[in-house]
């Protein structure tokens, strides 16, 4: 596809949203280096993988890491072959790429396309970075200033600065959309059901530097880790932590529980492969598969990239393009197990270019390569079972945790709607709804078939059944009417498992 060039800017209304942040600007003069180590053997390679240094690669037994002065001798003390691939004096590339788009360019480019395509696009910030910088994103949808019962998609690029490739990708992704709105049928009927945000940057100050890193640390490496800062999720009342990880996560972590993604992806550079959950367990090594309750959900949305991107899916390392994360190598703090493990959202790292840094010349071609990818994994999230979770008396929407039996891993409905988008491959399914203060429901037997999504609305009870705005005896005393088979005006059934004694003692609890 002609992608024409992105020169056109004007000025338009922002919006900012909520985060507050407290900037603590420092810098990073330490050197850094990466380097490539040769493991002689599988009891060595174990080693290196689970060494705890920064490692950014890995092809067989050879492994890539950043390290800095002290890590480095500490590599070489094992005497295995060590090449040094590059010196980074100061914690930036020297070699900042020309020809690609720089952080200056975003804000006054997604102003005109606020002002070009008012009622598909809004813009912003998600706050700013140690060095000032703002992190900017745009939601792509009809009528955006609303939010509605729509499953939700969220593409992110270069929480390492370094990694530049996905940055283009994100900024033609964005341009195909709008320009293709209102002509081509597939794109525009995309955004007018599902809400798709793009955040090109994440990190500006290591963009900006062409870095790897932000005020001397790896944004991926600094979410709050499984097994060490949580242990379940947010709605389990587990603390967000937002201000204890870097200013840009915690920008990130804020807006992703005031807008929740149903599903999201994480843009790379340095490898070619679709890379899916776990990138850690406790207790399980590097180098060794950490398998998620969704398994097979993640190996379907990572060939649905792989399989539409030719050179990723034809890889001679990694079969059809695809790996879990802790079998190619283990890392603590990433943002995809962080979104998935507490927040309930699908989330792929996809690493899309072998070199960090190619020609800008190239970008045609990446684009070529990604466009359908992108597009089919976006698509990904119209499968499986969706539905509003209400208040069965004001139908005001709730907070719930939706768990699937058989998979321990939930998903919430959003708080300002009460949708819920649960991935799901065809198949029956049992689901279990529950929010504070409500009666645990109960939807069995659910049929998800190869195309579009099931619908399930839920409306929970909390005890009180004839609706009279008090939960007491005459609730009881109605449940057990219409176990008994007498008329009723209302909905007895408070578990979604038949008329029974279930539900006359689910409303005996809620009473007292």
């Amino acid at each position: 596809m002609n992608v024409k060039p992105r020169t056109s800017y004007g000025r338009g209304p922002l919006f900012m949203f909520v985060c507050v942040l407290a900037l603590s600007v420092c810098a990073s003069a330490s050197p850094f280096y990466i380097v490539e180590v040769t493991a002689p053997d599988e009891v060595a390679l174990a080693d290196l993988l689970n060494c705890g240094l920064t490692i950014d690669n890995r092809v067989d037994r050879k492994v890539t890491f950043y390290v800095n002065e002290e890590e480095l001798e500490q590599l070489k003390k094992l005497s295995y072959p060590l090449h040094l691939l590059e010196t980074i004096p100061d914690g930036s590339s020297a070699d900042k790429a020309s020809g690609y788009t720089s952080y200056d360019q975003i804000g006054p480019l997604f102003s005109s396309y606020a002002n070009q395509y008012p009622n598909i696009v809004q813009t912003g910030t998600l706050g700013q970075t140690p060095q000032y910088r703002e992190i900017w994103a745009i939601k792509i949808t009809l009528t955006p200033e609303q939010e509605a019962d729509k499953p939700v998609v969220k593409y992110i690029a270069a929480i390492h600065g370094d990694e530049i490739v996905g940055v283009e990708m994100c900024l033609y992704f964005i341009q195909d959309l709008l320009e293709n709105f209102g002509k081509n049928p597939f794109i525009s009927d995309l955004i007018r059901k599902t809400v798709i945000w793009v955040v090109p940057i994440m990190n500006p100050d290591g963009h900006a530097a062409v870095s790897r890193y932000s005020a001397g640390k790896d944004l991926n490496r600094n979410f709050p880790a499984y097994g060490q800062h949580y242990s379940t999720t947010l709605f389990d009342g587990e603390p967000l932590g937002d201000e204890k990880v870097p200013v840009e996560n915690g920008c990130i972590m804020r807006w992703h529980v005031r807008y929740p993604a149903n599903l999201c992806a994480n843009f790379h550079g340095g490898a070619l492969l679709a890379n899916y959950p776990y990138d850690n367990t406790p207790g399980i090594s590097s180098g060794s598969p950490a398998i998620s309750p969704d398994d097979d959900v993640f190996r379907y949305l990572a060939l649905e990239y792989s399989r539409n991107n030719p050179p990723m899916y034809q890889s001679p390392i990694f079969p059809q393009g695809i790996i879990n994360g802790s079998a190619w190598y283990s890392i603590t703090g990433g943002m995809m197990d962080w979104h998935y493990r507490f927040l309930g959202c699908p989330e792929l790292t996809l690493e899309i270019s072998a070199d960090k840094r190619p020609p800008a010349s190239q970008l045609p071609r990446f684009w070529d390569e990604n466009r359908d990818a992108m597009y089919a994994y976006l698509s990904a999230v119209h499968m499986g079972i969706r539905g509003l979770v209400k208040d069965r008396t004001t139908k005001l929407p709730l907070w719930a945790k939706v768990m699937t039996h058989d998979r321990a891993q939930p998903v919430f409905t959003s708080r300002a709607v009460g949708n819920y988008h649960r991935l799901l491959l065809p198949g029956t399914y049992n689901l279990t709804y529950q929010a504070p203060g409500y009666i645990t429901y109960h939807a069995d037997a659910i049929a998800v078939e190869s195309s579009g999504t099931t619908r399930k609305d839920i409306f929970l009870s909390d005890g009180d059944v004839n609706q009279d705005g008090t939960k007491d005896a005459e609730d009881v005393q109605a449940v057990v009417n219409a176990a008994l088979g007498k008329a009723t005006s209302f909905d007895a059934d408070v578990d979604g498992r038949g008329l029974s004694a279930t539900d006359i003692q689910a409303v005996i609890n809620a009473v007292l």
